[in-house]
Formats: structure tokens, sequence, C-alpha cells
């Protein structure tokens, strides 16, 4: 029987913390390790959310090559664009950093 979506969801999000090490993937500023939801309403800014470099709108897979961390305002700041060249050199970066921890 496979893992359910929640704790395929909170395994990705242990893995993207540490290989970012804790940093957001958009400005590189510290991250709350909490979740929006976990987080009193007025101070979700900060809160860490799971970004989709390729958002699923525009064809982009809901896997974890394809997600990056990211604090709420950031975000929402991105919506649904394409990356640009910053975004994509730190999925690079981030990749990196996973294939070194594996290795």
């Amino acid at each position: 029987m496979g893992r359910n979506k929640h704790s395929r969801k909170a395994t990705h999000v242990t893995i993207l913390f540490a290989a970012q090490e804790g940093r957001c993937a958009s400005c590189g500023a510290c991250m709350d390790r909490r979740s929006r939801n976990q987080i009193k309403k007025g101070d979700r800014n900060d809160a860490r959310t799971v970004d989709h470099v390729v958002p699923l709108s525009r064809g982009g897979e809901n896997r974890l090559r394809n997600k990056v961390l990211m604090h709420l305002r950031c975000n929402m700041a991105k919506g649904n664009r394409m990356p640009t060249g910053c975004e994509l050199v730190m999925r690079e970066m981030v990749w990196a950093r996973l294939a070194w921890m594996v290795a």
C-alpha cells in the first residue's frame, strides 16, 4: 500500500528544508519551520510554503524535483509565473545539495 498524500508532502518538506538549509528559495532569508496553518494569522508572511517552480497551472509536475520552499509572501508575489533565471539557479542549487546529501 502506498504512502498517503499528507505523509509524502511532509517528507518533501523535510527534505527541502534540509537541502535549502532553512532558507527561502526566493529571497534567501531564514524561514519558519512551521507551515502557515501552524502560525497565528497576523504572522504568516514568514511561514514556509511549498512552491512549484513550474506552476501546476502551466504544466509543472507535483513532484519533489519541481518543488522548493518559500516564504508565504514570496510565494504569493511569484504567483503562477514561470521561473526566472534566479529561480532556476536556486532549484539547481537545491538539487545539487540533495544529491550531495544522498551520496
